[in-house]
């Protein structure tokens, strides 16, 4: 197939990828994606900055690949309480099966094989790790592009978003918060103020802070994202523009912020205490680890990012991604950078 005719089909399958994406039909997308990333890699070389576009895709349907593993694996906590929890159990079984007699095997048959959790938990990993690759090459050479405009400055602020999600998602929080700050300073930039993309970031930027029981950074970023949408919505109303929609959003922001003062006010009213006992203590530690844990399990169910989602137009495609496996050799392809 000739240049001519591969540009043609991969512009094709970019936007069939998003597409399916858009309408959740996970599979087809990522069958999409996946080919028109190999020739857009073949037309204009790999690593190169005309690439960036389908290798911010890619790396977004790998991202929702390894959430829906993470979902279907009942993971619906923690990811570093329940990958340690995993480990555990998987250390204690040769031992355990070693010590016992044939009378207990209905009890070995009730639980899943280890090969097949091993199997589980090494698609999900290889998911993150892939859509890292994918993404973090995506931000590398839109940072070092010689020149800007508004829709690869748009593009870049994608990247740190996703970025940020994953690197939330798999338990690097302060990486996480690192490239959250990097996304809603260039948003500022970008959107010129106020804009539903800020108020997003400054949410999820919230979402993250409760993974690391930063309570006071995560009420700021939630009141951040709250005056965010309120100036959208006077500035929408200046020119006469439909608010209905980012108005449905303001209850979610204030009952997080509510959450969060809770939490807040239940750690002073300890520390305020001369205590000798820990009861206090562990009241508040346990509303401290209930909220992190609600807040989790939401993301990973995509109940947080479904709220802002759903309001959003309709050209930033949301998506739940399976894939076929990525070989070794491709994804060492892909990460090469010239």
């Amino acid at each position: 197939m000739t240049e001519a005719d591969s540009l043609p089909k991969a512009e094709d399958l970019l936007s069939e990828g998003r597409r399916h994406l858009l309408c959740d039909r996970a599979s087809d997308a990522v069958e999409a994606l996946s080919e028109a990333c190999e020739l857009f890699d073949s037309i204009h070389g790999e690593g190169n900055e005309k690439c960036a576009q389908i290798y911010f895709w890619y790396g977004s349907a790998l991202l929702e690949l390894g959430r829906a593993e993470h979902t279907v694996l009942g993971e619906s906590v923690a990811p570093n309480t329940q990958d340690e929890n995993s480990t555990d159990e998987s250390k204690e079984t040769p031992e355990e099966t070693n010590s016992e007699n044939d009378d207990d095997n209905k009890e070995n048959e009730q639980q899943p094989p280890d090969n097949e959790d091993n199997a589980s938990g090494d698609d999900e990993e290889d998911s993150f790790k892939s859509s890292w690759q994918m993404l973090e090459l995506c931000r590398t050479l839109l940072e070092n592009r010689k020149a800007g405009d508004f829709e690869t400055d748009e593009l870049l602020c994608r990247a740190y978003l996703k970025l940020g999600e994953l690197l939330m998602e798999t338990g690097h929080h302060e990486e996480a918060t690192d490239e959250f700050r990097k996304c809603c300073s260039l948003q500022k930039k970008v959107f010129q103020g106020a804009s539903r993309q800020l108020a997003e970031t400054y949410f999820l930027a919230g979402v993250n802070e409760i993974c690391k029981q930063s309570y006071h950074e995560a009420l700021n970023n939630f009141t951040l994202s709250k005056e965010t949408i309120e100036a959208c919505i006077v500035n929408m109303k200046s020119i006469e523009q439909d608010v209905s929609d980012l108005e449905s959003l303001l209850p979610l922001v204030v009952e997080k912020l509510d959450d969060v003062r809770e939490c807040i006010r239940s750690t002073d009213s300890v520390r305020s205490l001369d205590v000798s006992t820990s009861n206090g203590f562990e009241s508040s530690s346990s509303s401290q680890t209930s909220l992190k844990r609600k807040f989790e399990s939401q993301l990973t169910n995509g109940e947080l990012k479904e709220s802002f989602n759903d309001v959003k137009p309709t050209s930033n495609i949301n998506h739940l991604v399976k894939r076929k496996p990525v070989t070794e050799a491709s994804a060492e392809k892909r990460t090469k950078v010239d």
